[in-house]
């Protein structure tokens, strides 16, 4: 594993959102494009931001080059915000299935402290809502829109299907719900035995071999789900908060003058932003009416920068 970009004491405690991406993913580079607004938005509900860059290149941080301009100006703009940046490798074309269930390792990643309160999110989930991200409880785990998926069987039981979006709870319960220990290591290796052992080593396919909606597509949250379930029902080791989501999704789904109109007239009512994809170049004058909303001016202009560098790289 390699070296953080910056250290904390180990009497501090924080509150931090944990998100992975692919750096050597080059067609679809919105997974790491919205790392910056997702981080500078999460700043300002109280969180630090630990990002998982996946790659195959086995160097630590202050070595890292890769053949990717757009991902190395992620890189650079995020080192000013000081995030804490962790490069993990991955096998050759096992990127997208390592970077996807990586996060299941938040107990395993050695640079926080065991009482820190660490909650997933998506890159492209941008939090918007302070009172709806507020948590509760740090001895809890809690998981936000937690009534969404329905439910599921896994090797013959029942079990609730929670999202991947924002599932929180310290370090420790991470470890102990996933059954890790300290030596642990977070690597394409690691995620094949846990996909393997808990869903079968077929779903552990390569990155062309992954489809949208597939099994392997939602492993992450079909085996946190399961372990979360055992760990609070079966082991009664801590609380469970279920909180349903609440508010206004300014959507993708919706047309652009639905935006616009959303973040216009009910912009105190949206919760967070879940973000276009391949046509987020296009799109940038919709999120701009956002984002001049959600963040102030000084912290939009750097924004507006870095998008306009991301775009000429």
């Amino acid at each position: 594993m390699s070296k953080p970009n910056r250290f904390f004491g180990p009497s501090e405690n924080f509150k931090y959102v944990l998100m992975a991406t692919n750096i050597d993913e080059k067609d679809n580079k919105f997974y790491y494009f919205y790392l910056p607004f997702c981080a500078e938005a999460w700043k300002k509900l109280g969180f630090k931001t630990v990002i998982l860059l996946i790659s195959t290149k086995e160097v630590d941080l202050e070595n890292l080059k890769i053949d990717n301009q757009p991902a190395m100006k992620t890189i650079e703009y995020l080192k000013k915000l000081d995030c804490k940046l962790i490069v993990i490798k991955s096998d050759k074309n096992y990127g997208k299935i390592t970077s996807m269930v990586s996060r299941l390792f938040a107990g395993a990643i050695t640079e926080l402290n065991d009482e820190d309160y660490i909650m997933t999110s998506d890159s492209d989930l941008i939090p918007i809502s302070k009172s709806y991200y507020n948590t509760e409880s740090h001895d809890a785990i809690t998981v936000w829109n937690a009534f969404c998926c329905g439910s599921y069987q896994l090797k013959n039981k029942n079990y609730e299907m929670y999202p991947m979006g924002h599932i929180g709870m310290k370090k420790k319960h991470w470890r102990e719900v996933m059954n890790f220990n300290k030596e642990t290591k977070i690597n394409s290796e690691s995620v094949r035995i846990l996909v393997g052992d808990n869903m079968g080593n077929h779903l552990f396919k390569e990155d062309d071999k992954i489809a949208r909606g597939d099994p392997t597509w939602f492993a992450d949250q079909t085996i946190l789900s399961k372990q979360i379930s055992i760990y609070v029902n079966e082991l009664n080791r801590t609380e469970l908060i279920k909180k349903k989501f609440t508010g206004i999704r300014y959507d993708r789904i919706y047309s652009d003058s639905e935006l616009i109109k959303l973040a216009n007239d009910s912009y105190d009512q949206l919760t967070d932003f879940h973000a276009f994809h391949s046509d987020f170049s296009e799109k940038w004058p919709i999120m701009e009416n956002l984002f001049k909303r959600l963040f102030d001016n000084i912290t939009f202009n750097s924004l507006l920068g870095y998008f306009k560098d991301f775009k000429n790289s």
